[in-house]
């Protein structure tokens, strides 16, 4: 096997990437709290892993999908960069009002 075959055999498929709800926060521009949030509401697919299904991780195509169908734009091109328009918007706002200061950690 050269070497060229090795680093193709250790890269994973697209499909097995995934992040954190970190760095998925840091890719949006958005806080952990939301991403939990829409994860909860069920716009943003998540996996759980691990003993007790704690972890939490977002796969890239998933991710990805989740930009392009709520077209999301950098935090740099946003009125309020830490906050989302259109139709997530409003998922957002209403998810917001029903958890209140609860969801808050």
């Amino acid at each position: 096997m050269n070497r060229e075959q090795w680093q193709r055999r250790k890269e994973p498929p697209a499909t097995l990437e995934m992040y954190t709800m970190g760095e998925v926060a840091g890719i949006l521009g958005v806080s952990r709290k939301l991403i939990r949030l829409w994860i909860r509401e069920g716009v943003l697919p998540a996996i759980r892993l691990g003993p007790g299904q704690r972890l939490v991780r977002i796969r890239r195509c998933d991710l990805e999908d989740f930009i392009v169908r709520y077209e999301i734009a950098p935090p740099s091109q946003r009125r309020k960069p830490d906050m989302v328009e259109g139709e997530l918007g409003r998922i957002t706002a209403r998810a917001l009002e029903e958890v209140g200061d609860e969801g808050e950690q």
